[in-house]
């Protein structure tokens, strides 16, 4: 369920090439349940939680225990210009170009990663590489927007592949397995990460947001966790690990175990 769309297109070729021939509608049709169920179970697990299992008030366990209410996000926020556009368009397609080297390079590895995971490590690079004299000219405001529509975009083309009449065979078992994966990843997060991120605010709206792309991507994951933050209060710490594993160390991950599960599956 971990990867969302990105993942499912990066596999579903592999798997049709070991015989699943609906294999693009039967990945394409459990990422976006996955998408939608991470959704609904995300919120009402951070904010029970948060309501129930942290007893300080959120205000004051909020950034690691801190009554401080620190706005990160407004470093980060411009206006917007034709020239920011301009600018974003041209810092995006050197990134994608970047992200393109760097996914012929890992698949030299002979392993499968998403087209993504080349252009996340290419604009990490440039973020980072920009610094707080912004040589790069990052306009975060345009990416964000520009960014929305493209994933918009890909959402719709995904959904125009669906066949949804292959799924006619696998149908029961798929949906038994899907409702499998919320109930454990609804056990997991409870029991095991708000546990070992610390039982404290930012364990919970880390929680809130590993239901996201436990069960779906990133993009929920950051729905989960801004509906929360809205009510109860900045997270730093969960808005920096969040995307940092759920966008770029579970793709690499994933790619281990889903290249080891074919291989067994092959042999049967």
């Amino acid at each position: 369920m971990t990867g969302g769309h990105g993942t499912s297109a990066a596999f579903a070729p592999e798997l049709a090439k070991l015989g699943l021939e609906a294999a693009n509608t039967i990945t394409l049709a459990a990422a976006t349940f996955g998408l939608v169920s991470g959704a609904l179970v995300g919120g009402p697990i951070g904010r029970y939680l948060i309501e129930n299992k942290i007893k300080a008030k959120a205000t004051n366990v909020s950034s690691g225990g801190s009554d401080e209410q620190v706005d990160f996000e407004s470093g980060f926020k411009n206006e917007l210009s034709a020239k920011g556009f301009k600018e974003s368009a041209y810092l995006m397609l050197i990134a994608i170009c970047l992200g393109t080297i760097i996914s012929k390079l890992l698949s030299l590895t002979g392993l499968s990663f998403p087209a993504s995971v080349g252009g996340m490590l290419a604009s990490a690079i440039l973020v980072n590489l920009n610094g707080p004299k912004n040589r790069f000219y990052i306009h975060h405001t345009e990416l964000d927007l520009m960014g929305d529509i493209a994933l918009s975009i890909f959402l719709a083309m995904s959904m125009m592949k669906l066949k949804l009449w292959e799924l006619a065979d696998v149908g029961g078992p798929m949906m038994i397995l899907l409702f499998g994966q919320v109930v454990l990843m609804t056990i997991f997060a409870i029991y095991f990460t708000f546990k070992y991120m610390g039982r404290d605010y930012d364990a919970a709206i880390i929680t809130s947001g590993h239901c996201g792309f436990g069960l779906g991507a990133v993009p929920t994951a950051m729905a989960n966790m801004n509906t929360l933050t809205e009510k109860y209060g900045p997270s730093p710490r969960a808005f920096f690990i969040v995307p940092l594993v759920g966008s770029l160390f579970i793709n690499v991950v994933n790619s281990f175990c889903i290249t080891i599960a074919m291989n067994i599956a092959a042999m049967f």
